[in-house]
């Protein structure tokens, strides 16, 4: 997926199943199922619900979608914010540790900006 495709993604999730022109593709319902947790990654030691990771990131509810390599999708509905990050497809993220960087990046350096902000 493009950048741009990956964070429309999000923001269809962030918004709650409407697109920007507010055309409803996804339900509330199904959203919600999506975000609830239903086992523990066999990735790691986070949460997943139906295809998102669900963590907190600087004390904020988030989730995540992961792609090999770098491909990230972060939605943090309280912030209003959606991120989506490309990087490095060819090595796989979770056991290099590459994961957990972004992850410190979205946590130290992104939200407390966004939520000074608001």
């Amino acid at each position: 997926m493009t950048p741009s495709s990956l964070l429309a993604f999000g923001e269809l999730y962030r918004r709650g199943g409407l697109t920007d022109k507010g055309q409803r593709l996804l339900s509330k319902e199904w959203i919600a199922q999506s975000w609830t947790p239903r086992t523990q990654s066999r990735f790691h030691e986070g949460e997943y619900g139906y295809g998102w990771f669900i963590q907190t990131f600087a004390g904020v509810q988030g989730y995540y979608g992961w792609g090999y390599g770098g491909q990230m999708i972060y939605v943090l509905p309280d912030l209003a914010l959606t991120i989506a990050i490309t990087s490095e497809e060819t090595l796989p993220s979770g056991r290099t540790g590459y994961r957990d960087s972004l992850h410190q990046m979205v946590s130290r350096d992104i939200v407390p900006v966004v939520s000074a902000a608001q």
